[in-house]
């Protein structure tokens, strides 16, 4: 039996309609599988996101594990190791402008 999410409509027609909580990003999902023929219970074991807590919800919904998304916790990785390293970063940056030519 496909799975629709029909009973989502409530979440994103009227008022509602440019709120994009998780039983519309299901809707969504599930609309554009339908189109093609195709099942949402037979096509996601998982989504795959960042910590939205709009795809959060949108996985529990589903009844689906949320993976998280690996370039993003990259991101996240590398953000917190630059900041973790701002002296070496301020030393290497100020021996790059001193070995610079000078501009005539």
């Amino acid at each position: 039996m496909s799975q629709t999410f029909d009973d989502c409509d409530e979440d994103i027609n009227g008022d509602e309609a440019t709120k994009f909580n998780g039983k519309a990003h299901l809707k969504i999902l599930s609309d554009i599988l339908q189109f093609y023929g195709e099942d949402f219970k037979e096509w996601c074991a998982w989504l795959i996101a960042d910590n939205i807590n709009t795809n959060i919800r949108a996985a529990k919904l589903a009844g689906v594990q949320r993976v998280g998304c690996a370039s993003h916790k990259f991101n996240l990785e590398v953000n917190a190791m630059v900041r973790r390293h701002a002296d070496v970063h301020k030393t290497i940056d100020s021996v790059h402008q001193t070995s610079r030519p000078k501009q005539i």
